[in-house]
């Protein structure tokens, strides 16, 4: 039987929509021999995925009409996209846990070492199975019941835990079993965590800790290196984080509370420190979250929600320095954002729809819709109703959750019209 979910889970959906704090951000792994942040060749690391908690805080009024008038993100011009009709998506399905099982909610997808990598915020650990969805993990494996984010080092699983006073890092092999023993990488209580994998096979940590921000790598035989710090003193309260690996380097976005306000920022990172400023992305802007940055062929896409009971789904444009390129783009007719990934010149965007649907969407590296919404499965109101996304081959596998609580994943081509 698979590992309930956690009471702390609920307390997080409760606090999002109460737009108070808690929560983390995880990040998927890297690809070697890959080019773009979820599947493919120069290199491109792939995104983490953000904490389910609301920002609170008023501030400044950003530009373009909310699909529900939730406001905007402060100094970024957004601008609507419209809904379109779900047909459903074609693919290959497998049932990965039965309804009824108490399967894990899978929220993020990558690959190591020949096989898929699952986990998310709301999972204790991570499950692996194969790439055709054969032989999943039996239970979920983490070391703490609340906080256990995972990335992808290739061959091997790096795993984040904050107990809520330590901040602990666990390497597993693609079997599910530890490497090494646990390293103790610093005191935190779970805010602003992000990791992601690198190129030689470690992983990098990122968390906040009172108003600073921290980061510490561990190396592929589980050295950890001196910890950094960086944006001292910027930032109150309330952190979420997402990190993706770009080449040797690595983005890190994160929104907080800043007196009152919310703010969204942006560094990047290498194993040693940050390089360069600071990147303020939205200045005083309206409740907002992190899901996801993802890095892509022309710098990184972050996804994000904005809003308090209904969330409207965001994507944002950055260049390879972390600047906005405007306009950012809501999704007018979703509820919530679930998963991105990047896949060449094309984004692949989860969503819960406004009846419950679960629907992927094809985008280019603008932002901008290349074909119509396409419905994955049957309506939910399920708490845990969450999907994963990641480049496979020429096209997309998708983890998501059935309204009878089961997993499945789907594999489908570029435009989701067809079997891969």
């Amino acid at each position: 039987m698979m590992r309930k979910p956690q009471l702390s889970v609920v307390v997080a959906i409760a606090m999002a929509v109460a737009g108070v704090v808690a929560g983390c951000g995880e990040s998927d792994g890297i690809r070697p021999g890959e080019s773009t942040s979820s599947s493919s060749g120069s290199m491109v690391g792939m995104g983490g995925d953000g904490g389910a908690v609301a920002f609170g805080g008023g501030g400044a009024g950003g530009t373009g009409g909310g699909s529900a008038g939730h406001g905007g993100l402060g100094s970024i011009a957004v601008v609507d996209v419209s809904d379109t009709p779900c047909d459903q998506l074609v693919g290959t399905v497998v049932q990965l846990y039965p309804d009824m099982s108490n399967a894990p909610a899978i929220s993020m997808l990558t690959t190591v070492d020949g096989k898929r990598l699952a986990g998310g915020r709301y999972m204790p650990g991570f499950v692996t199975f194969g790439f055709d969805g054969s032989a999943p993990s039996a239970l979920v494996v983490g070391i703490d019941p609340d906080f256990d984010l995972v990335a992808s080092e290739g061959n091997t699983i790096g795993l984040v835990a904050a107990s809520g006073a330590e901040l602990r890092f666990q390497r597993y092999s693609s079997n599910d079993t530890p490497v090494g023993g646990a390293v103790t990488l610093g005191s935190a209580n779970g805010a602003g965590v992000a990791i992601a994998g690198s190129l030689a096979g470690g992983s990098l940590v990122a968390w906040a800790d009172g108003t600073t921000m921290n980061a510490r790598f561990v190396d592929s035989d589980g050295n950890p290196a001196a910890p950094f710090t960086f944006a001292e003193g910027l930032s109150t309260k309330a952190i979420v984080a997402s990190m993706a690996r770009s080449g040797n380097e690595f983005g890190l976005a994160w929104s907080a509370v800043d007196n009152g306000v919310a703010r969204g920022r942006f560094v990047r990172l290498t194993t040693t420190g940050a390089v360069g400023s600071i990147v303020e992305l939205t200045g005083d802007a309206h409740q907002h979250y992190l899901v996801k940055l993802v890095a892509t062929l022309n710098g990184f896409a972050l996804l994000l929600h904005s809003g308090t009971l209904t969330f409207d789904t965001i994507l944002v444009m950055l260049d390879k320095g972390g600047n906005v390129v405007a306009p950012a783009r809501r999704f007018v007719g979703t509820k919530f954002a679930m998963d991105l990934a990047a896949m060449g010149n094309h984004l692949g965007l989860l969503a819960k729809r406004s009846d419950g649907t679960t629907e992927f969407r094809l985008l280019d590296l603008a932002g901008t819709p290349v074909g119509a919404w396409k419905c994955i499965d049957s309506p939910s109101e399920d708490t845990y109703d969450q999907a994963g996304i990641d480049a496979d081959g020429a096209g997309w596998a998708i983890v998501y959750r059935t309204p009878g609580s089961g997993e499945k994943l789907v594999r489908t081509n570029l435009t989701g019209t067809a079997a891969p």
